[in-house]
């Protein structure tokens, strides 16, 4: 019996000491970005989205919440470059940013060009185009765009006296990441 306890007791510390600990992979060391974790190979796919905004006229900036696909539902802001009434009952709107804000946090960066037309003092209809263009974690680097249909309709005006309202619009399109 002393003779089998010996030999398990020799062979459990053989198997200890023949073990290499620096072959053991530490998580918490491993850089396990969204890129790196997909083999960083890009995939155009398909997106959608669909919002609502609140924004006035006074070139600061637009906050919106929705749902888009590849981040869930989302919320954000769209920077203002300008919105400039370019005839009777029509007007273009450009930003200079827009930044999703992903369920998860991650952040898809895009521009936007839309054009307005006015069928009453308070309601208007727009399309445009969303670009693409970066973002942070799996979206950091994203191309892509979206072709948009919304409406707009004025509530009220801001402390400056602007026009403040409601956008409601859809966009589909692609997206690389």
């Amino acid at each position: 019996m002393k003779t089998c306890f010996k030999l398990l007791l020799l062979s459990t510390l053989m198997f200890a000491l023949s073990c290499d600990k620096e072959s053991i992979t530490d998580p918490i060391q491993e850089n396990l970005t969204a890129t790196n974790a997909k083999g960083g190979k890009q995939v155009t796919r398909p997106v959608s989205i669909s919002l609502e905004a609140l924004g006035n006229f006074n070139g600061t900036q637009a906050d919106f919440w929705g749902k888009m696909t590849h981040a869930g539902k989302i919320s954000g802001q769209s920077f203002y470059a300008s919105f400039v009434f370019t005839g009777p009952g029509t007007a273009t709107y450009t930003s200079d940013e827009d930044i999703v804000y992903a369920a998860n946090g991650d952040e898809v960066h895009s521009y936007s060009v839309f054009y307005y037309t006015f069928s009453s003092a308070t309601e208007a209809t727009y399309t445009g185009t969303t670009i693409v263009d970066g973002g942070t974690g799996r979206f950091e680097g994203a191309t892509g765009s979206m072709e948009i249909v919304g409406s707009y309709t004025i509530t009220s005006e801001d402390i400056f006296g602007a026009p403040l309202g409601i956008s409601k619009h859809t966009g589909h399109g692609t997206i690389t990441y």
